[in-house]
């Protein structure tokens, strides 16, 4: 299974959502690669900054098999990261064609953390041949006007919706299904506990059952 998320606007929960699919595969017995488009996963899982990533992949002349190297254990050891990186992003079509590809063959589950599509514009065409070659694209998103009005206006056409409930909000998951025309696969009540174990690194390690039970559906 290969699952892209991905937000059109900042702060959705892009990340975290990530991280609790991860665990839930984790859960099942699966081997589970977390890619990081983003750039924020080291940070939630309480790992050091790697130098080195997919971008500096990208940028080189290496075979798919070396992306291998640059994965990093994380404190599930059912769950590897391939993270980002941070060299500047190149336009080479063919190798970002060749690392989507890549991970469409992975015989573990991928989960990759695609994050906002209009932030750092330089990623467009790696996040674009990512969402083209997985099994499932999922728009990651809280139920608010705001981001209903990027949706409808934006090129990619979700195969699954996650929202991100908040009390108060005006849209239920049936205005947001035919907004968007995809099914809401799971719905996530805001936890500020899930907040602030991403900010400790630890939602890994902690995540509540309460966060990824409603992800069981997309797994």
């Amino acid at each position: 299974m290969f699952l892209a998320l991905w937000s059109v606007k900042g702060g959705s929960g892009v990340t975290a959502t990530a991280i609790g699919l991860a665990v839930r595969h984790a859960a099942e017995g699966e081997q589970v690669l977390l890619v990081d488009l983003c750039g924020d996963l080291p940070a939630a899982l309480g790992l050091a900054e790697p130098a080195v990533g997919i971008s500096e992949w990208i940028a080189a002349d290496a075979e798919t098999s070396a992306l291998r190297r640059l994965e990093v254990a994380t404190s599930v050891p059912a769950v590897r990261l391939l993270p980002l990186g941070s060299a500047e992003e190149t336009a080479d079509v063919h190798r970002r064609a060749l690392f989507a590809s890549a991970l469409a063959e992975e015989r573990r589950t991928v989960v990759v953390d695609v994050g906002n599509l209009h932030a750092h514009p330089a990623r467009g065409g790696l996040r674009e041949a990512v969402i083209a070659d997985a099994d499932r694209s999922l728009l990651v998103t809280r139920a608010c006007y705001l981001s209903m009005r990027r949706v409808v206006r934006h090129d990619h056409a979700p195969d699954g919706v996650v929202v991100v409930r908040e009390h108060g909000r005006a849209l239920d998951a049936g205005d947001i299904e035919r907004l968007i025309g995809a099914p809401v696969v799971a719905q996530i009540d805001i936890d500020p506990a899930v907040a602030r174990l991403v900010d400790a690194g630890l939602l890994v390690n902690r995540a509540p059952r309460t966060f990824t039970k409603p992800l069981g559906r997309v797994a």
